[in-house]
This record gives structure tokens, C-alpha cells and sequence, in this order.
């Protein structure tokens, strides 16, 4: 049987169960709040700091156990907006890339100033609102927009009205979920971890590949380089130095020097590229630079890309090759340019330049505090295997049909993910609006 429904009086609501009622979220929580920042030239604020002290970055839509950053007793007394929420808080990012993200604190926390702190329900089950932000995060995030970046304020929340049920019916609802949203959360993250151990067959494939050959039964010596091993006796080892030219000094987007427009490539695009060849200029920005800048940072046809620096030294030294002639394209910063002097293939330099060999030498040769660098020199001195010329296009070959598959695997489990992540937005959206009912 149908309930009867009603106007739920929220814009995007549409009907509602007609025994809901609205309660603006002001009226739903004894604490509403947030925090602040503590000067970061204080080291007495963070040095050996006890006190979780949550950033949105902390936020995964779920259950948060613990906190990033940690804070003093001395932050916490000394900083008045600092103040403490208790176990079981619900927090909604206001602004900034993770906005209208949430999380309930199982530990007790302080906040920086971009989250909202909702604590201790007045006759309201707190995973009902969770679900229920969670189901409408699109629209909550909408109203923030009207000046430059989304701003879902403290005042914005608390005015938010939201249709629901008695306490016991909300309790009903938010169990109900828990279990449907389990089950969705364990495919999501088996499919996850699925494609995380696919992308490391990739590499260690495209690694075994380009350090032994395809011929399993050719004669083998020591390479000299300790984490490779034995490599065909027929190959070669050299510098990088030895077998091409390195250039360092990249444009920033935001020169203005001159009026003449040029296209680059910068950090994200190789850092997200890795092992693939950009063929075309659409995703990149356009700056300005002058005549002289233009020439040294130019990028031609076969020009290897290298990121220098990253939050973890294992995560350094993505690579991605130019495989088109792209006028007037030139390199941003942060990255590092390689031209090779040889005859080697261009269809084998992405897998050659990707390997972990070589990223495993940027790791060992990174330095840092709180994001890792790399020099010019730990590129000139990096260990490369030299293969022959008549042995890259097989290599390339074999590898372009393995990673075919394998990216074809990965991409079909990504379209899982977002299949999945759909369906249970619209299933948590569906029942904390009334528009299904639990059994």
C-alpha cells in the first residue's frame, strides 16, 4: 500500500512521507561548530602532539578512526577557536576540493576551520542525517555556489531543513542502510583492490620485460645495478648522462613576460599520465614566455617527461613520452626533460623509461622533509639498460598487446565502481526521503 505524501518543502525534495516532519538541523544537535588552524610556526603546537586534530582531507564518507595531523595540549589551551568534539560528531567539509564530504569521529577530535562539527542528537539518530547529507551532498553542495569557490557555511547548514521521521523510523532507515551500504562498500572495495594489484602486474611486467628480454633462453650476466640483477649478456649498461641530454628549467602558467601565446605541460599532466605517450595539446594550459625561454623549453617529438618531485620518495619520477611534434608546447615546472642522443625506438621509450629499475633509483636518490626532490645529477647518474635497436619493437609489441588487456581489465572495473558508487547514492537517496519505505 502507498503512503500518502506530501510537499516536502525542500526545492529539490519533491513529496515526502506524509507523517515527516522538517527540523532544521540548527534544532537537531545540542553543538554545532568548528576550529581552527594553530599557527604553523609554532612547533610547540604539532612537535610530538597527542590530540587528533581532523582536516578534511580526514573525511571518506564513512567512520574516522584516527586523524592525519596531531596537535599539543599547549595548540589546544592556548588557541581559543580550538575546542573539543566528542566521539560519535558527525563533520561536513564547508569549502575547498573535499566539499560536502563527511565522516563520524570515533575518536574524540578538534577541526580546522574548514569543517562543520555536528554533536549530541536532540531526539535524532545521527547516521539518519549522515545518510541523509550524504543522499542530498550534490544539492547541499549546489547552494554553496554564487561568489568563486563553493561555500557551504556553518549558517547554511544549520538552516538546512531536513524532512524526517521519528526517532525509532530514523534508526529503522540508518540500519536498514548500514547493511545495504556494507554490502556495496565490500564490492567496491574488493573491485579497488583488485585494480591496485593489476596496475602492479603492469609494472612489474613492463619491469621484468625490459631488464630480461623476451628470449627466456638467452645467456644472462650480472647487470651491476643491485635491484635488477642478471640481464641478456648481449645488453648494455650506461648512465643516462652518456646517452642523452637532460633540461631542467621549465615555464610557469602564470608567466606574463610577453604577448606570445605558448602551450606547456605541466606536473599533473605527466604525473597522471604515467607510461602513456601525450599525443595531443587539449588538456594544456596557455602561457606566456619569452622568445629565448620558448626555445630552451621546447618540447619535440620523443622528448621524455620526468616528474622531480612527490609527498614519498617511492611515488617520484613519473615519466611520459611526447609522441607527436606539438608546436610551440613547452615544459612546465617541476618536471625534467630527457633527449635521447641514440637511435632508440620511440615506441619502447615509454616502457624503458617507465620501468621500476629507473624509479627505483629516483626513490633510493630522493631527498626531503615533507615532499621528496630530485636534482639534475640523480638523473645524469641514473643506471640505464641499453637494448638493442632490432630488440625494442619486439619488446614495444608484446608489451602493447599485455597492457591493452590489463588497461582494458582496469577500465572495466572502473565503470564497476561508478556503476556501483551511483547506485548507492540513489539507494541512500531514495529511502532518507521517504520515497521507499524498509520493510
Amino acid at each position: 500500500m502507498t503512503r500518502p505524501m506530501k510537499n516536502s518543502g525542500v526545492e529539490w525534495l519533491g513529496e515526502v512521507p506524509e507523517s515527516w516532519n522538517n527540523k532544521k538541523i540548527n534544532n537537531m544537535f545540542k553543538i554545532i561548530g568548528s576550529g581552527t588552524t594553530p599557527k604553523t610556526s609554532h612547533s610547540e603546537f604539532y612537535d610530538n602532539g597527542t590530540i587528533d586534530w581532523l582536516n578534511t582531507g580526514d573525511l571518506n564518507n564513512g567512520y574516522i578512526i584516527e586523524t592525519k595531523n596531531k596537535i599539543t595540549e599547549m595548540a589546544l589551551n592556548s588557541v581559543s577557536a580550538l575546542k573539543m568534539y566528542p566521539k560519535d560528531s558527525l563533520v561536513i567539509a564547508m569549502y575547498g576540493a573535499t566539499i560536502g564530504k563527511l565522516g563520524i569521529t570515533k575518536i574524540a577530535v578538534a577541526t580546522n576551520q574548514a569543517c562543520c562539527v555536528l554533536a549530541e542528537p536532540k531526539d535524532n539518530d545521527l547516521k539518519f542525517v549522515f545518510y541523509w547529507l550524504m543522499g542530498n551532498q550534490k544539492e547541499i553542495v549546489a547552494l554553496g555556489y554564487g561568489g568563486g569557490q563553493p561555500n557551504i557555511s556553518q549558517q547554511l547548514i544549520k538552516n538546512l531543513r531536513i524532512p524526517c521521521p521519528d526517532v525509532v523510523q530514523q534508526q529503522k532507515i540508518a540500519s536498514f542502510l548500514d547493511e545495504k551500504t556494507s554490502q556495496i562498500d565490500s564490492i567496491l572495495a574488493a573491485t579497488k583492490q583488485s585494480i591496485v594489484e593489476l596496475k602492479k602486474y603492469k609494472q612489474a611486467l613492463i619491469t621484468e620485460i625490459v631488464t630480461t628480454g623476451l628470449n627466456s633462453d638467452v645467456k644472462m650476466k650480472n647487470s651491476g645495478i643491485e635491484w635488477v640483477g642478471e640481464i641478456p649478456e648481449h645488453w648494455g649498461v650506461d648512465k643516462l648522462k652518456e646517452v642523452g641530454s637532460f633540461f631542467s628549467a621549465g615555464v610557469d602558467k602564470k608567466i606574463r613576460e610577453n604577448e606570445s601565446l605558448y602551450k606547456s605541460v605541466h606536473y599533473t599532466d605527466v604525473y597522471y599520465n604515467s607510461l602513456k605517450q601525450i599525443k595531443n595539446s587539449e588538456n594544456y594550459l596557455v602561457i606566456s614566455a619569452t622568445e629565448d625561454k620558448a626555445k630552451k623549453s621546447n618540447l619535440l617529438k620523443g622528448d621524455v617527461l620526468f616528474t622531480t618531485s612527490s609527498e614519498t620518495p617511492e611515488d617520484i619520477g613519473h615519466s611520459t613520452v611526447i609522441e607527436e611534434d606539438l608546436q610551440g608546447t613547452l615544459m612546465g615546472y617541476h618536471l625534467i626533460r630527457f633527449r635521447a642522443e641514440n637511435d632508440m625506438l620511440l615506441s619502447y621509450r615509454k616502457y624503458a623509461f617507465g620501468s621500476s629499475h629507473l624509479r627505483s633509483w629516483f626513490a633510493y636518490r630522493a631527498n626531503g622533509m615533507t615532499r621528496y626532490g630530485l636534482k639534475v645529477v640523480d638523473f645524469l647518474d641514473a643506471p640505464f639498460i641499453i637494448t638493442p635497436q632490432e630488440e625494442q619493437q619486439k619488446i614495444a609489441d608484446f608489451l602493447d598487446e599485455k597492457c591493452a588487456h590489463i588497461d582494458n581489465l582496469i577500465a572495466d572495473k572502473e565503470t564497476l565502481i561508478r556503476e556501483f558508487e551511483t547506485y548507492k547514492k540513489a539507494l541512500i537517496y531514495e529511502y532518507v526521503t521517504g520515497k521507499k519505505e524498509v520493510e
